[in-house]
């Protein structure tokens, strides 16, 4: 492992020295007379295509601005910015099976895994998580399909102690002090955390709030004034969730538990079946500024 990470130190040392001695160069022209060719174009992609992926390895957006300071285009004609985020869009697209999509706020984006997993045979995978990235994914699936399963949305209390009942989050740790009135989960005295879940999921609390919210946008919490001594959370799927996640997958796992058709969850089965059809086929992927163009 000590290995891996140093040539990537290295890798990512002459990825930054190549891009930042060819800003250097150019960094006497003017909006007027920049001018790229192929060469040019070809090492400005291969820094930004570095850097979105050292953003995904992290889970966190890409952000356009941050991705030109980064690769030495901040200020740079909007048209060479085009191009080479177009080119990302390709090779991001064509070499890695990766998908930029956008989000609902302009120049943000997620990266998406167009390549479907395969649970069965996990060696055939081509993107490789830690044991821990691992069970919090793993956690955050459950999470998601109680929201869904919840109608859209569930209180930060429904939650936790959710969490509680699976036995990763202790009600008696609560940072805000609201502990007392978690202390029993399903009428019985919650069991403090194993040391080694502790290990693996850290602090939960900041995995939902930091982590999957304000971090990675698996979910969107928005903070409800219920009173003055009191604060609550309400928790819907967010924005990468959406992208990334099927209903119809959640479903079917649910139904399977209970030993049930997935036609028995009559409200969740009736809205999957209204998204499919209103679905739009699936079209060939565009550039990521096709939207800002024109």
């Amino acid at each position: 492992m000590t290995g891996n990470r140093g040539g990537t130190a290295q890798s990512q040392s002459k990825q930054r020295t190549s891009s930042a001695s060819h800003s250097q160069s150019l960094s006497m022209a003017t909006a007027a007379n920049f001018e790229l060719n192929e060469g040019d174009y070809e090492v400005f992609t291969s820094s930004a295509v570095f850097h979105v992926l050292a953003q995904e390895r992290k889970r966190v957006l890409v952000k356009k601005p941050d991705l030109m300071k980064a690769i030495g285009l901040t200020g740079r004609p909007a048209d060479v910015q085009r191009h080479v985020m177009d080119d990302v869009v390709e090779k991001m697209h064509d070499v890695f099976g990766l998908q930029l999509e956008e989000s609902d706020k302009r120049g943000v984006y997620f990266v998406l895994n167009k390549l479907r997993e395969s649970p069965s045979d996990p060696e055939r995978n081509h993107l490789k998580w830690s044991d821990k990235e691992n069970a919090n994914l793993a956690l955050l699936f459950p999470v998601l399909a109680l929201i869904f399963m919840s109608n859209g949305f569930v209180s930060d209390d429904t939650l936790f102690k959710f969490l509680g009942r699976m036995g990763v989050y202790d009600p008696a740790e609560d940072s805000r002090g609201r502990g007392s009135s978690l202390l029993t989960v399903g009428g019985a005295a919650a069991n403090p955390v194993p040391e080694e879940i502790r290990d693996l999921f850290g602090n939960v609390r900041d995995l939902v709030f930091n982590q999957w919210g304000a971090r990675m946008r698996y979910l969107d919490i928005s903070k409800q004034n219920l009173s003055e001594d009191k604060e609550s959370y309400e928790i819907r799927w967010g924005p990468r969730a959406k992208l990334e996640v099927r209903k119809e997958d959640i479903l079917d796992i649910v139904s399977k538990l209970y030993e049930c058709p997935t036609t028995a969850f009559k409200e969740q089965y009736d809205e999957i079946e209204k998204e499919k059809q209103g679905a739009q086929p699936e079209v060939e992927v565009q550039p990521a500024d096709a939207t800002q163009r024109g």
